[in-house]
């Protein structure tokens, strides 16, 4: 014996086969991708992109992790992971149906640490980094502290106990 469906089931189905043949881009089924290679100082590296169509957010992903998306044009922002300063490089990408655009993203860095000296002997502090000429602050570090930012050149305001 042949089992009896419902046929409000039956009318869920055919709309959800329905759904899938109006909105094929929208399941991944038709359009391209955007895979994104991030490096940094030349080794692989991890992160996070945005892809924008039209100012709007239209894809999000991590780095080699390819985000499917309807053919067109977009702007691609790359961010690195780990960095204090947040870096984000951004560029441009046609994405086209059935392909895989590469958007490759390189990054230089390097480590700061902190080490403050008074009368030759170590002391604790605080250390405000911000970017050169520049009037929003990157990060605040402590004495003996290492971090990662981007190559470039920054202005340091060092505080001990309440002196600056």
């Amino acid at each position: 014996m042949v089992p009896r469906i419902p046929r409000t089931k039956i009318e869920r189905l055919f709309a959800a086969v329905a759904i899938t043949v109006a909105f094929p881009v929208l399941l991944g089924q038709a359009g391209g991708r955007v895979a994104v290679r991030i490096t940094e100082n030349g080794h692989r590296a991890t992160g996070t992109f945005t892809l924008f169509e039209g100012g709007r957010p239209a894809a999000t992903g991590t780095a080699d992790a390819p985000a499917g998306v309807a053919p067109g044009h977009y702007t691609v922002v790359v961010r690195l992971d780990g960095a204090l300063d947040r870096p984000e490089i951004a560029s441009e990408v046609d994405v086209v149906v059935g392909a895989v655009a590469v958007v490759p993203a390189a990054f230089s860095t390097g480590t700061i640490e902190i080490a403050v000296q008074l009368a030759g002997r170590r002391v604790a502090a605080s250390v405000a980094i911000s970017r050169a000429g520049g009037a929003s602050g990157v990060a605040v570090l402590s004495s003996g502290v290492r971090g990662v930012l981007s190559a470039g050149e920054y202005d340091l305001q060092v505080r001990y106990r309440d002196a600056v």
